[in-house]
């Protein structure tokens, strides 16, 4: 592994040595969100958008299928 301790941080993100952890969630699930962020269901950033693109990853942290039951329910 080459050594990194002389490159400052930005310069190994540019380098994509480091990622930053971004967790997106859509606008409409506001509250679930705010409820990740109690419980610690999150690390790094959150980021709430207006469009639907980010809807499969809040399912995935919430533990719901992309179809928006919880797995194991039968409703």
């Amino acid at each position: 592994m080459p050594d990194f301790a002389d490159l400052s941080v930005l310069t190994l993100a540019d380098l994509s040595v480091l990622t930053p952890a971004v967790h997106r969630f859509p606008l409409a699930e506001s509250a679930a969100t705010h409820h990740a962020l109690e419980t610690r269901g999150t690390t790094g950033k959150v980021v709430l958008e207006r469009y639907r693109h980010a809807e499969h990853i809040t399912g995935a942290l919430l533990g719901r299928a992309a179809n928006g039951r919880t797995p194991g329910s039968h409703a």
